[in-house]
């Protein structure tokens, strides 16, 4: 498949499957360590997660698009978690 019309594939289900990832981790974190709060509705969570959401393209030494991958912010140091 040429990488253009995979990006596109990708780039419809990265982003949703990234944040569903994320709000199921941080919603067990969130629930382990504050048994009594409110739970988060997946909007809000959303909006608290969204600017931590990335997605990564690689290029070659062709500057031909190699490959695409997304992940989430780990750290304030710029340490990302990813699917490559």
């Amino acid at each position: 498949m040429h990488f253009a019309k995979l990006r596109a594939a990708l780039g419809k289900v990265a982003l949703p499957c990234a944040a569903l990832s994320l709000f199921v981790s941080v919603s067990s974190s969130i629930a382990q360590g504050l048994p009594s709060a409110e739970p988060l509705d997946a909007k809000s969570l959303a909006k608290r997660i969204r600017e931590s959401i990335v997605v990564l393209t690689q290029i070659g030494r062709d500057d031909e698009e190699q490959g695409v991958g997304t992940g989430f912010v780990v750290s304030s140091d710029g340490l990302i978690a990813t699917s490559l």
